[in-house]
């Protein structure tokens, strides 16, 4: 599958990678980027910027780049201000039809997540929203449309309220019913905002937008769908391999056990399984691409499919007995005289398991490594000082 990333997770990364972090959300989004390494195709995020953000973005590229030699594996995609524009737009009026039913104040408490710092370099206050949205005029809009986008993506939040009256109508709402609107509020709805936007730049683009591990928490997406089910199943798994399990993110605590915490080391370890991943990527990029159509019925069909990858795991790993060429083969006497048959039933149901056994090598290895590698999190520490944090 084709992935569209934004800054905010390539900038978590780079901390990493530069010794820099500042702290949980860092060495998760390093950890939640190599994960993509693994199972996405091609990875890309916009150029359109500012100069600062990028050379940051790009101190990760780089350092893959280093790793991958003529195979980019991350790379930017060259986006114009006319196509950024139309991306903003779009995803201006979409916002305005999902936010009374999927913003919701205080999110991150309800969900009994950490509240959430501004993101670094962050200009665009709360009193600006309120100001935008209440205060403004025709020709005020009308300029501040004109210049937004001057700042390239710091500009964005302005010109999709700019050139929305729906979406300037809901925020005012959503204010108005608030009364004490605060910055971890502003916060909530520009990260929702930035979603949309860049699930449109993602469609424009041919791929699926999987957000920074902090948005993930909050929107979930057609990358999440199906990795929190794939989770779901590995854990599973592990769990009756060791029944006193603690429960761990199976693909990261697979990069830690590999690379004993070194940042450096999780992105050579991603790009080692991710030669092992190819069958499985493509088959993942297919659920993935196949949710895009909204439909609850296929949101249950994919987590049947990801239920039999589960069952596929039981079999390689001994925890259920796996179909065999013989299973499918069936004697009986005729007139005191042997007569085989070919169950084409059961002969299928073997081939399955045979062709299936084959695609399952990465997920095979982190279901072992997550019931049995007890220092989980003293790689978690070690990455986080390996990082720059303490």
């Amino acid at each position: 599958m084709n992935i569209w990333i934004d800054h905010t997770g390539l900038q978590a990364a780079s901390r990493c990678m530069s010794r820099s972090a500042r702290g949980l959300y860092d060495a998760k989004g390093l950890l939640n980027v190599a994960t993509l390494l693994v199972f996405g195709s091609k990875i890309r995020l916009t150029s359109f910027e500012p100069q600062e953000l990028v050379e940051i973005s790009s101190t990760f590229v780089d350092a893959l780049a280093s790793l991958t030699g003529d195979d980019p594996t991350v790379e930017f995609h060259k986006t114009s201000r006319h196509e950024y524009a139309v991306a903003c737009r779009k995803a201006a009026e979409f916002s305005a039809s999902e936010l009374p039913f999927r913003f919701r104040r205080n999110a991150r408490e309800l969900l009994g997540l950490p509240s959430a710092s501004l993101p670094a370099g962050a200009t665009f206050q709360p009193d600006r929203v309120r100001k935008i949205v209440e205060t403004y005029d025709g020709s005020q809009l009308d300029d501040l449309s004109c210049s937004a986008l001057e700042a390239k993506g710091d500009g964005a939040i302005e010109y999709m309220l700019a050139s929305s009256n729906s979406l300037r109508a809901e925020v005012r709402r959503i204010i108005a019913e608030a009364k004490d609107w605060n910055e971890q509020d502003n916060w909530q709805i520009e990260s929702f905002l930035r979603h949309g936007l860049n699930e449109a730049l993602a469609h424009s683009n041919g791929a699926i937008y999987a957000p920074a591990i902090s948005r993930a928490e909050l929107i979930h997406s057609e990358v999440e769908f199906v990795m929190k089910r794939l989770e779901g199943e590995l854990q599973s798994v592990a769990r009756e391999l060791n029944a006193e399990l603690d429960e761990v993110p199976s693909i990261h605590a697979l990069l830690l056990d590999r690379s004993k915490g070194d940042p450096k080391g999780i992105l050579t370890e991603a790009l080692e399984l991710r030669g092992q991943a190819r069958s499985l990527r493509h088959l993942l990029g297919r659920y993935v691409e196949a949710l895009s159509d909204g439909r609850s019925s296929t949101r249950f069909d994919i987590a049947q499919s990801i239920r039999e990858i589960g069952r596929e795991l039981r079999y390689t790993l001994k925890v259920e007995r796996a179909p065999t060429f013989l299973s499918a083969i069936d004697v009986s006497f005729v007139l005191g005289l042997p007569a085989v048959e070919l169950s084409g039933s059961k002969l299928v149901e073997w081939l399955h398991h045979r062709l299936a056994s084959r695609k399952l090598a990465v997920l095979t290895e982190a279901a072992k490594t997550v019931a049995f590698n007890q220092a989980y999190r003293e790689q978690f520490a070690k990455l986080l000082e390996g990082s720059g944090y303490s």
